[in-house]
């Protein structure tokens, strides 16, 4: 069976309202994770977003504001390169990623976030690399469960998404999506030529991967005015619980 591994999580919040003034991402990535990003960039316009991000824990960890909601976001560090090859950088620490993941929503259960905020979601991806569509397809079909009669062979750029709403057992009268997403993916990943005399052009390669990915997002009550910090802290903890379930459920092996 393949061994899949993480490529990225994230936490999002969204806000009522766009804030005014607006929120700092510079300040909210040294309150999420206790210190300084490594780069800051402003928002271009009012419609990107404003992006901080550095390292923490062995992972790359950002948190990114643009109108209306904000993202923290966890990915593998790229490795340095040592000689010539591609390198896709997956996140090796099962445990150490939940453990981030599971720190911001402490440090969000915390108050951080003063502004009104409707709505949380979290998102994971599980990924592993194959050399061919039906070696990607087999490796889907071994964990897609048999109740969908989905049959795979060689066929290209496979989808198949299903949605499982439930009932928040943490925060009452507030009911969850939660969606399972099986595809086949491309990626490319671009090489920069560093240093030598002889000009030598970018390449880019195509690479193929089976992905799993997980979103559990809590439904908006238009009747009520948002969700508290604890709250959000909370709804977040109980969607890690449940997709770390739903994860061993599938079969979805992730050595740590």
């Amino acid at each position: 069976m393949p061994e899949w591994k993480p490529s990225t999580g994230s936490i999002t919040l969204f806000l009522a309202s766009p804030t005014s003034p607006p929120l700092s991402a510079l300040d909210l990535y040294r309150q999420i994770w206790k210190l300084d990003p490594d780069k800051f960039e402003k928002q271009p316009n009012p419609l990107a977003p404003a992006i901080a991000q550095g390292r923490h824990s062995g992972l790359t960890a950002a948190c990114a504001i643009q109108p209306g909601r904000i993202d923290f976001r966890l990915s593998p560090i790229l490795p340095p390169r040592q000689g010539i090859g591609i390198v896709f950088p997956l996140i090796e620490d099962l445990a150490r990623f939940e453990r981030a993941l599971d720190g911001v929503t402490a440090t969000i259960g915390q108050g951080v976030i003063a502004h009104p905020v409707v709505r949380v979601a979290l998102n994971l991806h599980f990924l592993v690399l194959k050399s061919s569509f039906a070696e990607a397809n087999r490796a889907l079909a071994a964990i897609i469960p048999p109740e969908y009669g989905v049959k795979l062979s060689d066929e290209e750029d496979f989808v198949f998404q299903i949605n499982r709403p439930f009932a928040s057992l943490e925060a009452p009268n507030v009911k969850m999506n939660f969606l399972t997403k099986w595809s086949v993916d491309r990626f490319q990943v671009l090489t920069l030529p560093v240093g030598g005399v002889t000009p030598v052009s970018p390449t880019i390669t195509t690479l193929l991967g089976s992905r799993v990915a997980f979103d559990v997002n809590s439904i908006p009550d238009p009747q009520a005015l948002g969700l508290s910090s604890s709250q959000q802290s909370s709804i977040l903890r109980e969607a890690l619980i449940t997709a770390g379930k739903k994860q061993k459920g599938l079969g979805l092996r992730v050595d740590e």
